[in-house]
């Protein structure tokens, strides 16, 4: 769970891809922010990047909503 927050996924694409629904999803994500004493999603991918859940290049891989962001010609990422 704590990964795929990290990551960008929502909370619908982290029910899918956990097949639980989405309101479990945002319970779990909230339980863990309870118990890590985190206020924000950013401060729990803040977390998972110095814990090591992440890879810092994985941070910037995805846009809001857990997309993947799209690529400009230039081969920069495109604003969210």
């Amino acid at each position: 769970m704590l990964q795929l927050v990290a990551e960008g996924f929502s909370s619908p694409a982290i029910a899918g891809r956990l097949a639980i629904s989405a309101r479990t999803a945002d319970s779990h994500r909230a339980n863990v922010m309870r118990k890590l004493r985190l206020p924000s999603r950013a401060a729990l991918i803040s977390y998972a990047l110095s814990r090591g859940v992440l890879a810092p290049a994985m941070a910037t891989r995805r846009g809001p909503g857990g997309r993947p962001r799209r690529r400009l010609r230039s081969g920069r990422h495109a604003p969210p």
